[in-house]
């Protein structure tokens, strides 16, 4: 295994536990998730120029 998996697949666990955290704090956790998922989306829309340029 590389150390670019490596370090991906550390970054996706590190993403994951941070989802669950932010998801089981708060009381609501419907809107949570819309909220978490809107700023992962937000987030996407921006990168994605970059990797259509790098891919």
């Amino acid at each position: 295994m590389t150390t670019t998996v490596f370090v991906v697949v550390l970054f996706a666990a590190a993403l994951h536990a941070t989802w669950n955290a932010i998801i089981k704090a708060g009381e609501n956790t419907f809107l949570n998730t819309v909220l978490v998922t809107t700023f992962a989306a937000i987030w996407a829309i921006i990168f994605y120029p970059f990797y259509l340029s790098y891919h």
